[in-house]
């Protein structure tokens, strides 16, 4: 019985050690040939998106990634894919590597991390009209435009590449009805020239007692509404800080109907060393009031805030940015394979515990021999 273990727990333990073969090569002119293995582990993935595009768009970076886009991401690194859902539509379920990750959905965005391998998403888009059980929230959204600190006139609104469209009247002011709750992407144009475009999330809550203008990680404004609000007041300034009637930044610069060229690549970079925070969009939200006409209060997110997403959150009143939940990608065992003093490590303790259960079996057998 000891014997039959004794082979068992060995050959368990050949199985799952590492066995490193080294053949040098064969001398010029010699006959025969060397032997050379090894493993090769990629160094980035590819990360593919599919959707069905009727009901909504999937950003990167903030650009619109369309239908079957690959996005490269150096192994190990992390991304955002950051969801706008169409005029009454919302996300029914997402898919990740054939395994339902819709519960990881929250403030409009999906986070993968640690990717070690090549992964497929698919979201599903779905009208609010079909699902018997829709549970879309939607609020009123008003206020004024500003340009620095000057109101912007007869300025044309587009929310979420057109679904919902509003216009500044001779007071700088807009309103939209139902805006949904999520992520949405707002444009400015007067004059048919582009003056400023952003980001922001709608998110309803049972514990806010008051419209509170939060910050997400990813630099991204937060607006929390509390259940039942019909109408918030949001002011939208386009960055001036000179004055003199031009955006600070070109707007062209951060259009997010522009992919850019080369295709889609992370800038993450996997080691912890900085990596690369979203390009500032020159616009930014803050509250508003329904018809005082004041100049708003300044929550402009500054560039502090985007570069310390780890470190002590903004001051919102006490309240920590929302946490978006995030997808890690598992290692799939690949780890011994790109260090091989780990590999030569296990392969010497394999070995150790194979010598041990010999010299205990020799010894077992001579303690037999002296007994009898």
């Amino acid at each position: 019985m000891k014997r039959f273990l004794c082979f068992a727990l060995t050959a368990l333990l050949v199985m799952t050690m590492s066995i490193s073969a080294f053949c040098a090569d064969p001398e010029p002119g010699s006959q025969g040939g060397g032997m050379v293995i090894s493993a090769s582990v990629p160094s980035k993935h590819k990360i593919t998106v599919h959707y069905n595009s009727d009901g909504g768009y999937i950003m990167f970076g903030g650009k619109i990634c369309p239908d079957g886009t690959e996005i490269t991401v150096s192994r190990f690194g992390d991304i955002d894919l950051d969801v706008i859902c169409g005029k009454n539509h919302h996300i029914s379920k997402i898919v990740v590597n054939g395994e339902d990750a819709t519960d990881k959905f929250a403030n409009g965005s999906l986070t993968l991390t640690d990717v070690t391998t090549d992964v497929y998403v698919e979201f599903a888009f779905e009208d609010c009209a079909s699902d018997p059980n829709d549970s879309c929230l939607k609020v009123d959204m008003g206020g004024c435009v500003y340009l620095g600190d000057e109101k912007v006139k007869d300025a044309d609104m587009s929310f979420d590449f057109g679904s919902y469209t509003a216009k500044t009247d001779k007071d700088g002011r807009y309103f939209v009805d139902d805006l949904s709750e999520g992520r949405h992407s707002v444009t400015v144009t007067k004059d048919g020239q582009k003056l400023g475009t952003c980001e922001f999330v709608v998110e309803y809550s049972d514990e806010a007692d008051k419209v509170d203008i939060q910050q997400l990680p990813d630099g991204t404004q937060l607006v929390v509404v509390p259940m039942g609000t019909d109408t918030v007041y949001l002011d939208f300034v386009i960055v001036d800080e000179n004055g003199d009637g031009i955006p600070d930044i070109d707007p062209d610069l951060t259009d997010p109907t522009i992919p850019p060229e080369g295709g889609f690549e992370s800038t993450d970079d996997p080691d912890g060393s900085g990596g690369t925070d979203k390009d500032e969009t020159g616009m930014y939200i803050t509250q508003g009031t329904p018809d005082d006409g004041k100049k708003p209060v300044d929550n402009k997110p500054t560039q502090n805030d985007n570069n310390n997403n780890d470190k002590k959150p903004t001051d919102n009143g006490g309240k920590k940015p929302a946490k978006v939940p995030t997808i890690k990608i598992p290692v799939m065992g690949a780890l011994t394979a790109e260090n091989i003093w780990l590999s030569a490590g296990i392969m010497l303790v394999s070995l150790f515990f194979i010598l041990l259960l010999v010299f205990k079996r020799k010894k077992d057998k001579e303690e037999e021999q002296t007994q009898s």
